[in-house]
């Protein structure tokens, strides 16, 4: 069942909104060219802050990454360190290793979820921008508190 699933998962659904929502839902049901570049202007802001974390979370996994191999080669060599414990020490350091490489694979599961998430972050905030620079050329933007703009 599993590889069932994973055939079918090959299918990629992207984990965003799809730009037809954003056009119509989000920047679209603002009333005037003016909203609507703020609407941009705040969709991008929080998908900025999102990159922004995203990319130290990455860097945190990576790290975690790297101190989860160097105890797995801690275990290796203590595994093969001669012991007044002998075998018991000896399937500790076996059991530590697994234990070890599960996170590891988890860890870089992590990571590959993130660089997804970025990706689609990033098509969010190109489609944003992009609609913020074609609503700029219509009109300049105005200040949020201007009369007339409000």
């Amino acid at each position: 069942m599993k590889d069932e699933i994973k055939e079918i998962l090959k299918q990629e659904v992207p984990q965003r909104h799809s730009f037809f929502q954003l056009k119509y839902f989000v920047i679209g049901n603002q009333p005037t060219n003016q909203s609507k570049m703020w609407q941009c202007l705040r969709e991008l802001k929080t998908r900025y802050e999102s990159l922004e974390s995203l990319e130290l979370e990455v860097e945190e996994t990576k790290d975690k990454i790297e101190l989860l191999n160097i105890s797995c080669e801690k275990f290796e060599n203590d595994k093969n360190t001669p012991n007044q414990h002998g075998n018991l020490f000896e399937r500790e350091c076996n059991i530590k290793i697994r234990q070890t490489k599960r996170q590891i694979t988890a860890a870089e599961s992590n990571l590959n979820q993130l660089a997804e998430k970025k990706k689609w972050l990033e098509q969010e905030c190109q489609f944003f921008l992009q609609t913020f620079k074609l609503l700029q050329e219509v009109e300049p933007l105005k200040n949020f508190d201007d009369l007339d703009a409000q």
